[in-house]
Parts: structure tokens; sequence; C-alpha cells
């Protein structure tokens, strides 16, 4: 969660764009975020998925849908829920 809270705290395209991929690439494959960890073996987690950190993530992608679009879009297309 902290590394999805640093994404808040900048307007670092290249620092957003390492945390994303440090967080897609930390899933053990299954896309989701897990409570904790082996930090020698990712595959080796306490949950398969944690639901509050799942949420507090798509929330910043939300964010960065609206703040950083060029991020996470390929067209540039601001996307706004329900529309």
């Amino acid at each position: 969660m902290s590394q999805i809270s640093s994404i808040f705290d900048t307007d670092n395209d290249d620092e957003i764009t390492t945390v994303l991929y440090l967080i897609a690439n930390n899933t053990a494959g299954l896309g989701l975020i897990h409570k904790s960890i082996d930090i020698y073996n990712t595959t080796s987690y306490t949950r398969p998925w944690f639901v509050w950190a799942n949420s507090y993530f798509a929330e910043m992608l939300l964010d960065l849908a609206d703040k950083k679009l060029h991020l996470i879009f390929r067209n540039n297309v601001s996307y706004v829920p329900g529309q």
C-alpha cells in the first residue's frame, strides 16, 4: 500500500511508471495485490488477494485516468466511470 501511496504523492511520470511496474510485476501472476510477500520468493504470500490494497490500487488508477491519462491510456482520452 505504501507503493500505491507514493503514486498519489508525486507528479513525476518516471517515478509513477516505475512504481506501477513494480506493483504489476509482483502479483505472482494473479494481477492482484497480496497482503505481504516473501522478498526472496514472490510466489510466497500471506493471502491471494487483499481487498483493501486492491481497492486502493483501483482508486489510484482512476486518479491517474483523470490526471495522468497519458501514462495508462494510448489514445490520451480521459476515462470517467459511468460514461
